[in-house]
């Protein structure tokens, strides 16, 4: 009797990256097939496109491929896809990596001054992973600070942006911007609105 020897496509066995994962850990991920005539050549792309070995490190060996990252950061976050080809074809998986980031501030909240009726955008910009909610209070001396909520005269936006569409004399104050988004604590940041020499004017 002959032998005969079946050519196989390669088929991965489906993977994926730890969930919860938090900014600075180190995580590794295994694309391995169950079955597939060798040899096998195995390609990764991340968000479409080839994934470069400048923050990950790739071992491939006859059955498998490893991505490794020593320390995750949000630049990390993505869809990676691993390929694996051989003569018969060619079968591929896709995994998202999210990474768990507190709150930063991508610039300091700066004052910002306006002119009486005119329009004014008190900014807290942020960064994080999730996506932080930004919330604004006023703050009065002796008093604690009152949640502000978006009406008819102001805009609260979770993007961190407080917008007064006809700054009136009762608006200047002090603002507290909070960002948080359950990962670490959340960071809060004041902002002054000041109204401009002109408003004796108006």
């Amino acid at each position: 009797f002959k032998s005969i020897c079946v050519a196989d496509r390669p088929v991965i066995t489906p993977f994926s990256f730890p969930t919860d994962l938090s900014e600075g850990a180190s995580v590794q991920v295994f694309c391995a097939i169950s079955k597939g005539t060798l040899p096998v050549y195995f390609t990764w792309l991340k968000d479409g496109k080839t994934l470069r070995e400048t923050r990950t490190k790739i071992t491939t060996a006859d059955k498998f491929s490893v991505v490794q990252i020593d320390a995750v950061a949000p630049a990390d976050v993505g869809n990676y896809t691993c390929f694996a080809k051989n003569l018969q074809g060619t079968d591929s998986h896709s995994v998202m990596l999210e990474v768990r980031a507190p709150p930063r501030w991508l610039r300091e909240p700066s004052d910002v001054s306006a002119l009486l009726g005119s329009q004014a955008v008190l900014s807290c910009p942020v960064a994080g992973y999730p996506a932080p909610q930004v919330t604004w209070s006023r703050i009065t001396d002796g008093e604690p600070p009152v949640r502000l909520e978006s009406s008819q005269s102001l805009t609260a936006a979770g993007d961190g942006t407080l917008v007064f569409r006809e700054v009136s004399l009762p608006d200047r104050g002090t603002y507290l911007c909070e960002a948080n988004n359950g990962v670490g604590g959340a960071i809060t940041n004041r902002v002054r609105l000041l109204l401009n020499g002109k408003e004796s004017n108006t």
